[in-house]
């Protein structure tokens, strides 16, 4: 598979995203038809990445001690299938955007961070190092933060909500990968195989898991959801809660 179109989800999105925050404000419509045209194109890659089936990308970064930092992206047939909801729901929240954030005044930081949103999105379905595994994560939580307070002005108290409550999961997160590192003395997700005994692997899985079901909105941990709706723009209750944290 050409590595420039399993490029093309993460690092297309990241650009453009980077690039519409430097933007002059007074510039109000390229930002939504950079964002309709960029999530075409993630769409487009998911779908032929999907149809090439799998391929992963090496590069080591630094290595010190038993700890090695390298970019690896894999992409298997369920994350390559999973990738092209992604991109879809990604498309059609930026076409509906097109109508529904006409004329707001954040226009330029929404459509920024939406942009960073898929990109981080499209990061943690192809991350094959889990502290890789772990940025993408965090621009998802950042990301949806900044989205939700683009909305009115009392978004900012569920916004606050969903911030505390996802980056309290996310110190779970992080000790379950701890946990599994030490079992496994590996960071590569694809090459950790460790047996399901003793009660340190199922402390991992425990926290992962709630990490995973927190993020997706799932009961018990939902409350943050109808508390980040009340204000957030409609596209973000869409794109982010009921489709993309689900995905990933």
């Amino acid at each position: 598979m050409d590595l420039n179109l399993l490029f093309v989800p993460v690092f297309l999105p990241l650009a453009v995203g980077i690039v519409i925050f430097i933007m002059p404000r007074a510039v109000r419509v390229l930002p939504a038809l950079l964002s309709l045209l960029t999530t075409a194109a993630v769409f487009t890659a998911a779908l032929l990445i999907f149809l090439k089936g799998s391929a992963d990308f090496h590069f080591p970064l630094f290595e010190i001690g038993k700890f090695t930092l390298s970019f690896d992206l894999l992409v298997t047939p369920l994350s390559s299938f999973i990738l092209i909801f992604v991109g879809g729901f990604g498309f059609l929240i930026s076409l509906y955007s097109l109508f529904y954030m006409m004329g707001k005044a954040r226009l330029t930081e929404y459509y920024g961070f939406f942009l960073l949103a898929l990109a981080g999105s499209s990061g943690v379905l192809m991350a094959d190092h889990f502290i890789i595994f772990l940025i993408f994560w965090e621009i998802v939580t950042a990301s949806l933060y900044f989205l939700i307070t683009t909305g009115d002005p009392e978004a900012k108290v569920g916004a606050t909500k969903t911030f505390a409550m996802l980056g309290g999961v996310d110190g779970c997160l992080l000790l379950g990968i701890g946990i599994l590192w030490y079992l496994s003395n590996s960071f590569t997700i694809s090459g950790i195989h460790i047996q399901v005994e003793g009660w340190l692997s199922g402390l991992a899985f425990i926290l992962m898991m709630v990490a995973a079901i927190t993020k997706a909105g799932a009961m018990p941990f939902h409350s943050w959801i109808p508390a980040a709706s009340e204000g957030a723009p409609a596209p973000v209750t869409a794109f982010l809660p009921a489709a993309i944290d689900t995905l990933v």
